[in-house]
């Protein structure tokens, strides 16, 4: 005769699985805590809405409206701008694309190189993370564009203290020329995307 037992008798800090028969009654997770978030919990698109003039010298841009048109999509609570520094919403790993498409000036057609350059800032001071380079060929008095696009992994574990920006910079004859990144409000011309990938 098989003996009963209780379930004091079981090991159940040990139990396997892989042998338990029948049917399993269905488990509640609504009490379960320390769980990881699922999915991604933060990305957005952030748009030059018009043209900016990069002086000579180069200028930070300052991307200015999250771009929201043609089913665009954004999830979560998304980058504090201050004249073109963005602050995080939260510690983290981050992804960031961003795009230009640069033109030369009206007043000066004479380029050869244009650079985007990622600056990220540690709480002291600000270095060059990555840089796209392009060229935008002369063409007389007309007006030639280029495109570049870089990208960058942050890992942000202050966000009182990191942040970034984007620069632009375009040379000519080997001296600093202005010119022109330009910007439309209802389509993604110049910008970035920026993905929260996972938490630091």
């Amino acid at each position: 005769m098989t003996k009963a037992r209780t379930l004091a008798d079981f090991d159940t800090t040990s139990i396997n699985a892989s042998v338990l028969t029948g049917t399993l009654p269905a488990l509640n997770g609504s009490a379960l805590t320390n769980l990881p978030a699922s999915g991604i919990t933060m990305a957005e698109t952030i748009i030059l809405t018009s043209d900016a003039s990069i002086s000579t010298g180069g200028s930070v841009i300052n991307f200015d409206s999250v771009y929201t048109g043609d089913n665009a999509g954004g999830v979560g609570t998304g980058l504090t701008n201050s004249s073109g520094e963005y602050t995080f919403p939260a510690t983290g790993h981050y992804l960031l694309t961003a795009f230009v498409s640069a033109r030369n000036n009206s007043s000066d057609h004479f380029l050869e190189e244009s650079i985007l350059v990622l600056q990220s800032y540690n709480g002291s001071s600000w270095s060059d993370a990555a840089t796209a380079r392009f060229a935008i060929p002369t063409l007389g008095s007309y007006h030639v564009y280029g495109n570049g696009k870089l990208s960058y992994l942050f890992d942000i574990t202050n966000t009182s203290t990191q942040k970034f920006r984007l620069n632009f910079v375009a040379y000519g004859g080997g001296s600093s020329r202005a010119c022109v990144v330009t910007g439309v409000g209802d389509q993604m011309r110049s910008g970035f995307q920026i993905v929260k990938l996972a938490d630091t």
